[in-house]
């Protein structure tokens, strides 16, 4: 079964629903299964951004206290990046704030947007000339080289945050409506067919009535409103009464 899905591109949510929707209700093992999925789903969100979010932090932090702004403007200066002095504050700034907005869950889709973009800058503008590799190996010894796969990494992980947001744990949930991903212990909604099926129930007969003769028939609907009153008589109105002669 998994291969079927992986070969159809199937999740194994989507599966679940699909399911619900054919049957039109969720059994109780697909109750559990989807509760678990989505507890290991905002577990894993939770983890990505604790990680993500400390090591901004950390990153910030050296840059801001221990290195200095004045030796990170001179560093950007050295490969030419535009507006160097903004840059190094920028970047400062947008780890330190950013990460603690990724740990809280706060903001997720839009932080982890903008760290995405600053990763993808500080590959263009410094990491680019490096090369792929983050150390490089010399006679058994590792030298810091400073590569682009280490942004690829924080870019990816901050690509996820922005796909998936903060999950079930964070201060975005506080402020969220209840999505269909979140409540698939609901009842699904019905099919178009089975929309369909339930327009097209046949309705109770009109209950028949004597005409007489003995056979039943049918009583046509009335096409006017009732609430109308009767309609009024054809020489009961217009009419003139002219004088003899």
């Amino acid at each position: 079964m998994a291969q079927v899905m992986a070969r159809r591109g199937i999740t194994l949510t989507e599966a679940v629903r699909r399911v619900a929707s054919e049957t039109g209700q969720l059994s109780p093992k697909l109750m559990i299964m989807a509760g678990f999925l989505r507890v290991v789903r905002s577990l894993v969100l939770l983890l990505a951004r604790i990680g993500l979010g400390g090591i901004l932090i950390l990153h910030g932090w050296r840059r801001w206290q221990e290195q200095g702004m004045d030796s990170q403007i001179a560093y950007l200066r050295t490969f030419a990046t535009p507006f160097a002095n903004y840059a190094a504050w920028g970047g400062t700034i947008i780890e330190l704030v950013g990460g603690i907005f990724l740990i809280v869950g706060a903001l997720v889709p839009l932080v982890a947007a903008v760290v995405v973009a600053e990763q993808v800058l500080i590959i263009a503008y410094t990491s680019w000339y490096k090369g792929w590799n983050l150390a490089e190996v010399n006679g058994g010894q590792a030298t810091w080289n400073g590569g682009w796969e280490y942004n690829v990494i924080l870019g990816l992980l901050a690509l996820l945050l922005v796909v998936y947001g903060s999950g079930a744990v964070g201060v975005d949930r506080l402020f969220r409506r209840r999505t269909k991903d979140e409540g698939e212990d609901a009842q699904p909604e019905p099919e178009p067919r089975q929309r369909l099926e339930r327009r097209t129930e046949p309705r109770p007969a009109t209950p028949a009535t004597s005409t007489g003769t003995g056979t039943p028939s049918t009583a046509p609907p009335s096409t006017r409103d009732r609430s109308t009153g009767p309609a009024p008589s054809e020489n009961t109105t217009d009419t003139l009464i002219r004088p003899r002669g």
